[in-house]
């Protein structure tokens, strides 16, 4: 979900099930969206209550410090999922850069041959590691999570209004960012930079490559998102210029029962 529907100001909540991950992990999952307004606190409770998902995922503005305790209400264990912080740049207009050897491709303009193989390789190596809200919910195993992440970014060499930008550091892929217009607003879903090729500038590259992406489309400007704990990735965010623009939280809302014996 983009950040112009987690941001609505239209006020309250909407549960939709996700069948992508429902498959992957094999059992229920849905995603609760609180919007910022007074969605209606005992619907909000009753509708987490009834629902017949064994996972809720739940994300709501930071803001909204009433949330925890209304969905700690629903009759659901809650695994706490972490923050997650929004940041932006303005679109930029294509300019040489001085960066010898570090050049991005785009995936859909230049066709690259076993291209989603590629995206495979780089999504495994690069966010092997990345801790996301899902890494916290003991049932949902670290395997389906990656291959989540893969799947995700696979999508983008095909959906509307979506690419891979692949990061070549001396014509070895090195990197990927996968962006996507979402209204007005293009989203860098994921960007990473293989260990080996981190430095020089190459993931400056990448994020400078997503801002030439969406001016080419006239978006109004650029976001990215990551959990509150990756104070790394945010100084890099910094450095470049991007500026903090918002906040949620996520929690799952898991069915009583489910999490007894469940392993990390």
């Amino acid at each position: 979900m983009g950040l112009a529907q987690l941001a609505s100001s239209s006020g309250g909540w909407t549960i939709e099930d996700s069948s992508l991950d429902s498959r992957r992990f094999g059992r229920p999952v849905a995603r609760l969206t609180v919007r910022r307004g007074e969605p209606g606190h005992d619907d909000l409770v009753a509708a987490v209550r009834d629902h017949p998902a064994d996972v809720l995922i739940a994300r709501h503005p930071a803001e909204l410090t009433w949330v925890p305790a209304a969905l700690a209400r629903a009759d659901r264990d809650v695994v706490a999922g972490g923050g997650l912080v929004y940041w932006a740049a303005p679109p930029g207009e294509p300019a040489p850069v001085d960066r010898p050897g570090i050049d991005v491709l785009d995936a859909r303009a230049v066709p690259l041959v076993g291209a989603e193989d590629l995206v495979d390789d780089l999504v495994l190596d690069t966010f092997a590691d990345y801790t996301s809200h899902y890494s916290f919910d003991p049932l949902f195993d670290a395997a389906g999570v990656l291959a989540g992440q893969s799947e995700w970014a696979r999508s983008c060499l095909t959906a509307e209004h979506s690419s891979v930008l692949v990061l070549r550091v001396a014509g070895e892929p090195a990197g990927i960012a996968t962006v996507a217009l979402e209204g007005d607003d293009v989203e860098i879903l994921l960007a990473g930079v293989r260990e080996a090729h981190r430095g020089r500038g190459s993931y400056a590259a990448l994020l400078d490559a997503a801002r030439v992406w969406a001016h080419s489309l006239g978006a109004q400007r650029v976001v990215i998102s990551t959990q509150t704990h990756n104070v790394r990735v945010q100084r890099a965010w910094a450095r470049a210029g991007w500026t903090p623009i918002d906040a949620f939280d996520t929690a799952h809302l898991v069915r009583h029962g489910l999490l007894s014996g469940a392993t990390s």
